[in-house]
Formats: C-alpha cells, sequence, structure tokens
C-alpha cells in the first residue's frame, strides 16, 4: 500500500509498545527485551488476555462493552510534540480475516507476516513526527495484543462500543481534552462510527473506509444483521441522522475512486446524506498509483495534519495534488531503474 505502508502493519495488527507516556511525562526507550513477536496464527483463532494479565500491560485498558470484556492494548509515543488531543490511527482488517471466516484453522500453505512491536512502535512514532503532537496507535478488537476474535467480530457495534470505551479510558488516564483519529480501510469505518458517540473529535479522517453497507468479508448472515445485536454490523450511512447532529468534528473522506476493494460506491452515499442533512463534510479524491488504489493512508495523514493546522479546504486540495505529483514520479522512477536493470 503506499509510503506509510508501514501502516500496513498496523492494517494488519497493532501488538505492544513500550514506552508509556503520561501528559507532560518523559517518554520511556522502549528496549529490545521488551519487543513481542504475534504471530498471525494465533491472531486468527483469537486472543484470550484475563483482568490480571491486562493489567500488568503497561499499555493497555479493560473495558466491558454490553457486559463483554477486552484488553484493549494502545501505543502512545510523544516524539513530535505533546498536546491535550493526540491523533489516534485505527488500522484496517487483517489480510487473513476472511479466510478465517470460512476456516476454522489456517490453511497449511497461507504465508503473512508476523506482528514485531518494536515495528508498532516505529508507526506510532513516525505520525507523532509528521502530526507535531502525541500519537496513538490504537489496537482493534483481536489485533495486534487486543483480546477478542477480530474476524467475527471486525465491522461489528460491539467494535465500535469497545473502541470508544478504551479510548474514553485512555483520555481519563492520560488527562487528555478529546483526539484526533483517522484510520484506514475497516479502521475508517470505526473512525465515523465513533462520531454517533463521541464528542471530543476535532479531526475525524476516515481513508478508503466501507461507509454504506459494510459486511464482515465473506459472511452473510441475513446480510450481517446476527441475532445478538452487539454482533451486527454497523452502517454509518445509516446513522447518518445522528452522526449529522454532532458539530463537534470536522469530516475529512479521503478516497481513491479507482479503489478495487472499497470501492466509490461505497462512500458517495455516505457524504450525500449527510450533506443532505446539512452537515459539512469534505471528500478528498487521490490517485494513489497502485494496483488495488487501496492506499490512501499516507493521503489521510496529510489531511490530518492539514486539518489540525486550521487550513482550508482549497488548501488541503492542493497540498494532496503535490503530494500524489510526488508519489506517482518516484513510483515511475522506481519502475524505469527496475527495467534499466534487468
Amino acid at each position: 500500500m503506499s509510503a506509510l505502508q508501514d501502516h500496513r502493519a498496523c492494517t494488519f495488527t497493532i501488538a505492544c509498545w513500550t514506552g508509556a507516556i503520561l501528559l507532560g511525562a518523559a517518554l520511556t526507550t522502549p528496549t529490545a527485551s521488551m519487543a513481542e513477536t504475534l504471530r498471525w496464527q494465533d491472531l486468527f483463532h483469537g486472543v484470550v488476555i484475563t483482568q490480571t494479565q491486562c493489567a500488568a500491560l503497561p499499555q493497555a485498558v479493560w473495558v466491558s462493552p454490553r457486559g463483554r470484556p477486552f484488553c484493549m492494548r494502545y501505543y502512545l509515543v510523544s516524539a513530535g510534540g505533546q498536546g491535550s488531543k493526540p491523533v489516534v490511527f485505527l488500522g484496517g482488517d487483517a489480510p487473513w480475516a476472511s479466510i478465517a471466516d470460512r476456516e476454522k484453522v489456517p490453511p497449511a500453505q497461507l504465508r503473512f507476516g508476523d506482528v514485531n512491536t518494536d515495528n508498532l512502535l516505529k508507526v506510532a512514532d513516525r505520525i507523532s513526527k509528521e502530526q507535531g503532537t502525541a500519537a496513538i496507535v490504537l489496537a482493534r478488537v483481536g489485533l495486534d495484543g487486543s483480546s477478542g476474535t477480530h474476524n467475527k467480530l471486525r465491522h461489528t457495534r460491539l467494535e465500535l462500543l469497545a473502541t470508544n470505551e478504551a479510548l474514553e479510558t485512555i483520555k481519563r488516564r492520560h488527562h487528555f481534552e478529546g483526539f484526533h483519529i483517522y484510520g484506514h480501510s475497516g479502521g475508517g469505518n470505526l473512525v465515523v462510527g465513533l462520531l454517533e458517540l463521541r464528542h471530543d473529535i476535532g479531526c475525524d479522517v476516515p481513508a478508503d473506509g466501507q461507509l454504506t453497507h459494510p459486511n464482515p468479508h465473506g459472511i452473510r448472515i441475513d446480510h450481517g444483521r446476527s441475532p445478538d445485536p452487539a454482533r451486527q454490523v454497523f452502517d454509518v450511512t445509516d446513522d447518518a441522522a445522528l452522526i449529522a447532529r454532532n458539530r463537534s468534528a470536522r469530516i475529512l473522506v479521503v478516497t481513491d475512486p479507482e479503489d478495487k476493494i472499497v470501492t466509490i460506491h461505497h462512500q458517495l452515499p455516505f457524504v450525500e446524506k449527510l450533506r443532505q442533512l446539512g452537515r459539512q463534510v469534505e471528500l478528498f479524491s487521490v490517485d494513489t498509483g497502485e494496483g488495488d488504489h487501496h492506499g490512501t493512508t499516507p493521503h489521510a495523514a496529510l489531511a490530518m495534519r492539514d486539518c489540525i493546522r486550521g487550513m482550508k479546504h482549497d488548501e488541503i486540495v492542493a497540498d494532496l495534488a503535490e503530494l500524489v505529483a510526488k508519489r506517482l514520479a518516484a513510483a515511475k522512477a522506481k519502475e524505469e531503474k527496475k527495467i534499466q536493470n534487468r
């Protein structure tokens, strides 16, 4: 996926980072001995963490939305600055999630990368420096060290509630005033869904999010309608009226119209419905220049940075156009060099 493509590490998982900080406190440098390797096969089957185990983790909160307990892990870094509203990043779905929908055990021929927690620290560090403030990489349910079963709970209201409760607990723990939030793909759905529940979000930037008729990949149980309300898929377009009443956030939707994984048709209805309701929402179309065009995370990061700085829509459009031109030129030069070396 793209330059901040290391966010694909987040897209796939978010494990443990060490180096916890409180607002105003110094960052503790993690050591190699603190690093963990999270095997994707273990995540495939789901993660179980007790409350006692969760309490022993340096960056984790225990939440119980609707009586369903989860240990939610997060990675907070202030290398780029400190502030009362850190930037939160939520990654996309794991690449093996749709396979786990169909298979109880991973097929032997499957090969996916494991997640090293040091790399997750680097992602948070990069975001903090890019955004000029504290940054949090929040592990989604069942990914990167958070407990739960990712494939069964992704895109559900329970995942949304667990994410919201984790943010609220982190807010109290670190004395934050609120958050700026962006996310990729499945994380983008959560980013917008949080606007149903929170009024302390400044900039809200979904990238490649399936904002209309999302379903767990490969699962169609009554069109995603589980008999358990907590496990039902949430659709932010259906909830647009509730989101429209939330006037606290600036909403910036980032998309590549050629996206082959989450098409523009899964995003435009949300934008149009909010506008019909009189709610301002900004849409930014970019060209990622990739095979599946499903990699707008770096563009969302730029939109986030400009939003925090209070830049106007046209100024963000200009900055994104410059970023697109640079990235396409770099990709072309790389391809030409590859051809020359053959």
